[in-house]
């Protein structure tokens, strides 16, 4: 499955239904489940349709009057072991349910209040011990009656060979022989049929894992007919593209874009965030400004009385960034980290740090005005040389 998936166009990963979140459980359950599925599960059902078919076949063999008699009682049989198995395995899971619920009680040791706490987990445990009683009652009446059923059974195979052998149809050893190979078939098949109650369940995993097995890629990877350069020569030319997301197919990404890039040459792609700069290099949705930008609106949109932005527009152009800043002037407590002094430069108060105090607090113009010896304005002219150096 992993090495279907890798073959996969980036437009099917951007898909909710196949997004990284569902990929992940998709190959550490649904794998797993076909895996147990077509191994343990069929294996098993081979097992008992074959040990039953050859107990049968015997039993019919050695004396077929006695055998169809037992066979004709498995049914009643199979139905004891299968109820006996199940209620024993229910009453185990909800005496498990029942202890957890009275211990989800929060008690403080602190509280010094012994007695209190014994009395409260008395209460808690009145109907989980009710309810465990009358599911005790169920399982002991179901329980009885199965192994009463089943001796019933056994006291019939023994009173019907009894018979045969008095008529002189069959002998002791045949009997024994027969009980012996039959007894155990109802007991396998009731086993069997516990162990491969998931087999309905396990159907829509089998689907889902087939779903991808099945699924042709629209890109090909190693399609032996595909064009190989021998060597790349760097030089990449895109003509007349028109592009969408799958995932959004309404959202033109691309509109008869065209660009060559000439080898041995550095090209620098600018603009405003989603202006399609990051889908010219890499099948992600969004670009790192416009995750930034959705950071900041989700965190606007819970409208918090204190708003924490630490570097909230490092990846935004200045256009972006100035949007951000008016969004974020909705009269709440903001405290905004930031290295780029023309984030904070709106900001009602600026606390200038160094060497973990503060040294300088006022308004942006207030701190410039306090000219070269301010800490503030020494770090706008050391941020402005380095701008200019940079551009």
């Amino acid at each position: 499955m992993l090495s279907k998936i890798l073959t996969f166009e980036v437009g099917w990963l951007d898909q909710d239904e196949d997004s990284s979140g569902a990929i992940c459980p998709r190959l550490a359950k649904d794998a797993n489940v076909v895996r147990s599925l077509v191994g343990d599960r069929m294996a098993l059902v081979v097992q008992t349709v074959s040990a039953v078919t050859i107990a049968c076949a015997t039993g019919l063999l050695i004396a077929w009057r006695l055998a169809v008699v037992m066979i004709a009682v498995q049914p009643l049989i199979i139905v004891c072991y299968y109820t006996r198995r199940v209620l024993l395995k229910s009453m185990s899971q909800k005496a498990i349910k029942a202890q957890d619920e009275s211990s989800n009680l929060r008690t403080i040791a602190a509280f010094s209040s012994q007695d209190r706490i014994l009395r409260m987990l008395e209460k808690a445990q009145e109907g989980p011990q009710r309810e465990s009683i009358r599911q005790s009652l169920l399982a002991g009446v179901g329980l009885g009656t199965s192994q009463s059923l089943i001796s019933f059974t056994w006291a019939l195979d023994f009173w019907y060979g009894g018979k045969l052998i008095s008529k002189g149809y069959i002998s002791a050893k045949d009997l024994f022989e027969v009980f012996l190979v039959l007894i155990s078939t109802g007991r396998v098949i009731a086993e069997a049929g516990s162990m491969t109650t998931g087999l309905a369940k396990s159907s829509d995993a089998v689907g889902s894992a087939f779903t991808v097995l099945d699924r042709c890629t629209k890109i090909e990877p190693e399609d032996p007919n595909g064009f190989k350069p021998d060597t790349i020569m760097g030089h990449v030319e895109l003509r007349d593209v028109d592009f969408v997301y799958p995932a959004r197919p309404d959202v033109i990404i691309f509109k008869h874009f065209s660009i060559k890039i000439e080898a041995a040459i550095s090209t620098a792609l600018v603009g405003q965030s989603g202006s399609g700069k990051s889908t010219i290099i890499g099948g992600v949705q969004l670009s790192g400004g416009q995750k930034q930008r959705i950071a900041v609106a989700r965190a606007i949109l819970k409208n918090p009385s204190v708003l924490l932005l630490d570097e909230a527009t490092s990846a935004l152009d200045s256009q972006s960034e100035k949007a951000v800043q008016d969004a974020l002037e909705c009269g709440r407590a903001t405290v905004v980290v930031a290295h780029r002094l023309s984030t904070i430069q709106y900001c009602d108060l600026i606390a200038v740090l160094d060497k973990g105090q503060v040294v300088e607090q006022g308004t942006h113009s207030s701190l410039l005005a306090k000219g070269p010896t301010g800490a503030y304005c020494s770090l706008a002219s050391l941020q402005r040389t380095s701008d200019n150096g940079s551009t």
